[in-house]
């Protein structure tokens, strides 16, 4: 929107964004979201996963976290695993993760954003690969670059270290 409607905005935040093809139709990642978070599913999906964190917190935290996150395996503390499925509860992808494994977003659209960007992405995203962030940053004239070392990756807004990357994303918009 921001490329094609340039009037419209007046700073961007990329955070975690993908900007350009990200899997292919035989990717299994692909296979697998196309199923359970279709618009059809999707809500039964967070449904379940949501009323089994109700009933097993610490085992759903366990098994979400190495999706999230390249860095090795930690004991999670109960405030981790509180947070986590705090932020879990409110998840609810209707159409938008259908939409990001289908982006393939035209390089000349990418251009086309004048407005001041924020790109935020955690080079530990085991999601969203980092690289992600470097082809945005090639294309985006006015942009700001901000890469994370953070313990979460993917969710960089939990964790003992979120205040950093919520400080850098605040400090933007207030700029």
């Amino acid at each position: 929107m921001a490329g094609n409607y340039p009037e419209r905005f007046t700073k961007l935040i990329l955070a975690s964004a993908v900007s350009k093809k990200w899997l292919s139709e035989n990717d299994k990642v692909f296979e697998i979201a196309n199923k359970i978070f279709n618009p059809f599913s999707e809500k039964l999906t967070w449904g379940l996963i949501r009323m089994l964190s109700g009933i097993f917190p610490r085992l759903i935290a366990e098994s979400f976290y190495p999706n999230f996150t390249k860095n090795l395996k930690h004991n999670l503390t109960k405030k981790d695993i509180l947070e986590l499925i705090k932020t879990i509860r409110k998840f609810r992808s209707k159409k938008g993760f259908i939409n990001d494994i289908n982006q393939n977003i035209d390089d000349n659209i990418i251009q086309k954003i004048e407005c001041p960007t924020l790109i935020i992405h955690s080079e530990s995203d085991n999601i969203v690969p980092i690289e992600f962030a470097k082809y945005s940053n090639s294309k985006i004239k006015n942009f700001k670059l901000e890469v994370l070392n953070n313990e979460w990756g993917h969710l960089f807004w939990i964790g003992d270290d979120s205040k950093n990357s919520i400080t850098k994303t605040i400090n933007f918009i207030e700029e």
